[in-house]
């Protein structure tokens, strides 16, 4: 193979940028900021081939921890697969998901992945099968409890980033039957990318909100509390009049203030999983997309 593999190259500076600009053209998203914050560490690792000194093909292994059940299993998620245009139908992103595989299907007890409508069949050559995932939502009467004003973060501004940093490594799960942990760099990710606008602190529940509403939606990709505690009142405290339906983008914690309802989760991507002894997933569970590669 005329290709270079490298991988755990974040500190070089001219391999970084290259994959940075194979990121560009594939998914318009340049992770130098993520970088240049700190938050590209050893938990995100690129799986590489290199040409002429240029990143061609990339496979990227997250290293995270899975609870599922009130049990902690260790997992790695797989996560920016893209191939240069002129390098494609080469085999390319088959040598290096087996490479993956071949360094860590001993080490780790689930191998996961989010695969878009045009690589479904991809997955699965490789032992991956696909699993339902469910959203859970709550109908609202109307009513609000905001007693304070909720206090919008800004992750362009040192300050609030620190703090946003801060406050979610200190966070508990927002469920036992399901989530991710060990993951802040990923929300960290999303708070740079994808949720700047969208970052609410309530100063009195001290909890850190990422959310967004949509006509009389009101959607919460996350949801970061530093203790457990009955999320009826804070969920309320997050919402207005307006609101007729909160929608989780995660697993929420039971509980017996709230009723939560559910519906089978479509989106954009499905979520393939390869896993040892036949390790059993809630019938009904959401990934956190903060959590998400």
């Amino acid at each position: 193979m005329d290709y270079i593999f490298v991988k755990g190259y974040q500190e070089n500076e001219e391999l970084r940028t290259s994959f940075n600009h194979l990121a560009q053209r594939t998914f318009g998203i340049n992770f130098e900021n993520w970088h240049k914050n700190g938050f590209w560490t050893e938990k995100y690792i690129p799986y590489s081939l290199e040409k002429d000194g240029e990143i061609v093909a990339n496979v990227s292994a997250n290293l995270l921890t899975l609870i599922i059940d009130g049990k902690e299993i260790p997992a790695i998620q797989i996560g920016t697969v893209m191939t240069a245009h002129e390098h494609r139908n080469k085999g390319l992103s088959k040598w290096l998901m087996n490479k993956v595989m071949e360094d860590y299907e001993h080490e780790v007890d689930i191998i996961y992945l989010f695969a878009n409508s045009s690589v479904l069949d991809f997955y699965p050559k490789f032992g991956f099968e696909p699993i339902q995932e469910t959203q859970f939502f709550i109908p609202c009467s109307g009513e609000t409890g905001c007693q304070l004003p909720l206090r919008k973060l800004d992750p362009e501004n040192k300050n609030d980033l620190t703090f946003i940093y801060d406050f979610v490594s200190k966070r508990v799960t927002n469920s036992k039957t399901f989530t991710a942990a060990r993951t802040t760099e990923l929300f960290m990710f999303y708070c740079i990318y994808v949720f700047s606008d969208n970052i609410y602190y309530h100063e009195e529940d001290e909890v850190l909100a990422i959310a967004k509403q949509e006509e009389e939606e009101l959607h919460i990709f996350d949801l970061v509390l530093k203790q457990e505690k009955h999320l009826h009142n804070t969920l309320q405290k997050l919402t207005t009049s307006e609101i007729k339906k909160i929608v989780l983008h995660f697993t929420p914690m039971k509980s017996a203030d709230i009723h939560y309802q559910n519906k089978p989760f479509v989106g954009s991507e499905v979520l393939f999983v390869k896993h040892k002894n036949k390790i059993s997933f809630p019938a009904i569970f959401k990934h956190p997309l903060t959590s998400q590669a």
